[in-house]
């Protein structure tokens, strides 16, 4: 199988991605960041939340199939740079 780049189903993906639930204890993380960018929105939050798991997994998930192929440090350094500084 070497040199062959297998690809991960969107379904599959799907599942790996947790649900964003109120109250989460994903929620409590970054919600100073959301204050500080007026996201008020209980639901708009959740969207958002479910958006960078989703995009942070999708990243993690192509640099495993790519074998980690990139340092850590560098793939810290993509997915930090996709996040917003409040």
């Amino acid at each position: 199988m070497r040199g062959t780049v297998r690809r991960t189903p969107p379904e599959v993906l799907g599942a790996v991605a947790p649900a964003v639930r109120p109250g989460g204890p994903t929620e409590e993380g970054v919600s100073d960041d959301f204050d500080s960018r007026g996201i008020d929105s209980p639901s708009d939050r959740r969207y958002l939340l479910q958006f960078y798991l989703t995009g942070i997994t999708a990243i993690t998930a192509r640099w495993v199939e790519g074998e980690c192929a990139r340092s850590v440090e560098r793939m810290v350094t993509l997915i930090s740079g996709c996040i917003p500084r409040a």
